[in-house]
């Protein structure tokens, strides 16, 4: 499994993420919907739901309204769960908006938005599948869809003007974040379906792989550029980085088995995840040197995708049914 993020998604994974490009063209399943256009890109883990094979009647609100105490922040959570899915998981938060994936079954993965107390299935018109990831403060849309010869692009949504985002010569494209400016970072897949990570300022793309990787992902971005992410070493092993300032740093959790790094806001506050030595996923938040694990109580797992100017969180939790939740904390 490659890039298991903690969202993405989120996510992932924004949550546990496998940022699986690298899939031949030929291996691709068709892309003539939402869920196979999740099984083609395979990105995040948490855009891939977990349906349990015998789903509980109702859902466990055990989330809504619990309080957790980590290092140094009392979190309140709060469930983000569309009406009737089995598997709800976010991606993205902005301009008072969530984005993110649900499902109402192993076969039925969808992209929504949530606003103003309001659940809205994401589409794109023209395109066979479309999948929501990022969105910024001022209401910027980024994602990817599957066009009608299936080809996957990234995308842009300004105000309903839709923009391709493809990185030159690359077989497919992602995006995964973009920030107040417009910049924007993601995934592309070169022809020998190697996994680069990049940014795109203005139309202008520069690849981002971080030194002596297998593959680089490019996830999340701030104001001032600092780009965070997640890189597999020789090994296969998953490390967080921080991009700033052209140089790369690497961003492990102490004793984890593997991090990632999601989402960062303009602080340089960074959320993401890491699995400890019994492979179980925590959030994290990292700022100022200094990681403090947040999770969910009762959960059996927690990811984070995104963190606000607010500090705001957003991700995704696994109930003891194994059912996934969107979450919010505050």
């Amino acid at each position: 499994m490659k890039a298991k993020i903690a969202l993405y998604v989120l996510l992932p994974a924004l949550l546990s993420a496998t940022f699986a490009l690298s899939q031949s063209s030929a291996a691709r399943p068709e892309t003539n919907s939402p869920s196979e256009l999740l099984r083609a890109i395979d990105h995040l883990k948490f855009l891939h739901p977990h349906v349990p094979s015998a789903p509980s009647a109702a859902r466990s609100p055990y989330l809504d309204n619990s309080i957790a105490q980590s290092t140094s922040h009392l979190f309140k959570f709060r469930t983000v769960d569309f009406p009737g899915a089995e598997q709800t998981q976010v991606t993205g938060i902005g301009a008072g908006t969530i984005v993110g994936v649900f499902a109402f079954n192993a076969l039925t993965s969808e992209s929504f938005t949530f606003r103003n107390g309001q659940y809205s299935i994401f589409t794109l018109p023209g395109t066979l599948a479309a999948i929501a990831l990022g969105i910024n403060d001022v209401g910027q849309t980024v994602g990817v869809y599957a066009d009608n010869s299936k080809t996957i692009h990234g995308f842009v949504d300004t105000a309903g003007m839709v923009t391709n985002v493809d990185f030159p010569g690359a077989k497919a494209t992602e995006v995964i974040d973009i920030n107040i400016s417009g910049e924007m970072v993601g995934v592309y897949l070169d022809s020998s379906n190697a996994d680069h990570g990049f940014v795109d300022n203005a139309g202008v793309f520069t690849s981002l792989d971080f030194p002596g990787a297998t593959l680089t992902e490019a996830t999340g971005i701030n104001a001032s550029g600092e780009i965070v992410g997640v890189y597999n070493d020789t090994s296969g092993v998953e490390h967080g980085f921080i991009y700033s300032g052209g140089a790369f740093s690497p961003l492990d959790f102490p004793l984890a088995t593997t991090t990632n790094a999601v989402g960062v806001n303009d602080a340089g506050v960074i959320a993401g995840s890491y699995a400890d030595a019994n492979n179980l996923d925590h959030g994290f938040v990292y700022s100022a040197g200094i990681f403090n694990t947040v999770d969910v109580p009762g959960a059996a797992g927690t990811e984070l995708a995104r963190v606000t100017n607010k500090d705001e969180l957003v991700g995704i939790c696994t109930d003891q049914l194994k059912e996934q939740h969107g979450l919010t904390a505050h």
